[in-house]
């Protein structure tokens, strides 16, 4: 379970009785058992519900069920909170579409006190201006930048994966992109055997993480980084992967046993390029994306490292939350990749 889904269900054991207030909470070690899951994840959650104010912690007699005027004391005010997001759609860019999409979903859902304002960078100015009683907050979707902070004041903020490492550091939900795709990378080398791993790459400032991830875990396993293996295609697209593999595979398809795509709509792209020259997926090549968009790469049987863009926005109110009840800058929060197999990789 996640930390999010622990705490959630301590608070309703304590909302309906079965914790009472003052009662100590069961130790760290039956917790685990009881949630089945790690030690890092309970230690996650009680420190989130320490901050809430719904438990307190004692040197001697551990955790108690705290007082209701503590919990009280803690609850978020009421604000209006602008997500800027980009416009953008579906038809026009499917997959900003979809980040931004999963993005205000999760944000959306996790909310209990606010009013939400979806507005574009633009009309940021005028946000600020608006004459609503409310307190305002920020969520930038498109990133965080010094005219982003000189607008919006001493409001606070709370971003998703700052693209400078200057606002990294705290008020974040931040994706690690390296160590997410060294492990998706290091599956194909270990689990599965190959040593010939191609890569379609977004090129670019945004896409450095990702060749950082794929350069480590052929370094780890001691096979060679060859540039004529990683094929730059810009844009993402179906058709950037299905070029970018057709570079790969023309008159040559023997030396790469698999590819990893830094998107999955490149992996998908890839896949179609070998469907119509008669490359098997997985028999002859296998092909790991990195996203895992609803209902088209599943569908497809793409295995892919999913981007948790949704609990990512869930995670962000908590922050958000922090920000507002204490008036300071708050850690940022790390998530990696999680590995979903299906059916376009196998052994080599």
């Amino acid at each position: 379970m996640k930390y999010l889904d622990i705490s959630d269900s301590i608070k309703e054991r304590i909302r309906s009785g079965e914790w009472d207030i003052g009662q100590k909470l069961p130790s760290d070690k039956i917790l685990i058992r009881e949630y089945e899951t790690s030690q890092a994840t309970i230690t996650k959650s009680m420190e989130l519900l320490e901050r809430e104010g719904w438990i307190v912690r004692y040197p001697k007699s551990g955790k108690q069920v705290a007082p209701l005027d503590k919990r009280q004391a803690v609850r978020t005010r009421q604000y209006v909170v602008f997500i800027i997001r980009s416009a953008v759609n579906i038809n026009d860019n499917p997959l900003n579409w979809f980040i931004s999409e999963q993005f205000s979903r999760g944000i959306i859902n996790a909310n209990q006190f606010h009013i939400f304002r979806m507005i574009k960078f633009d009309e940021l100015n005028k946000a600020i201006i608006t004459r609503e009683h409310n307190e305002k907050a920020f969520i930038p979707l498109t990133g965080v930048s010094s005219q982003f902070l000189d607008i919006i004041g001493n409001a606070p903020y709370v971003a998703i994966n700052p693209i400078s490492a200057l606002f990294r550091e705290f008020n974040s939900v931040n994706y690690d992109e390296i160590i997410s795709i060294f492990n998706g990378v290091t599956w194909l080398i270990r689990h599965l055997k190959h040593r010939r791993i191609a890569m379609l790459w977004g090129g670019g400032l945004y896409h450095q993480d990702c060749l950082a991830g794929y350069r480590m875990a052929l370094n780890m396993a001691g096979i060679p980084f060859k540039e004529d293996l990683v094929m730059d295609c810009r844009d993402g697209g179906k058709q950037e992967g299905y070029e970018g593999a057709r570079q790969l595979l023309h008159g040559k398809q023997n030396s790469v046993t698999a590819i990893f795509a830094d998107t999955d709509l490149k992996a998908l792209g890839a896949m179609e390029y070998c469907r119509e020259h008669g490359i098997k997926v997985p028999d002859d090549i296998s092909i790991l994306g990195s996203d895992d968009i609803p209902e088209i790469s599943d569908t497809a049987g793409l295995s892919t490292v999913r981007r948790p863009f949704y609990e990512m926005g869930e995670a962000l109110i908590s922050l958000l939350d922090q920000r507002i009840n204490y008036g300071k800058d708050i850690p940022s929060i790390p998530w990696h990749g999680v590995l979903v197999k299906r059916n376009s990789c196998t052994t080599c």
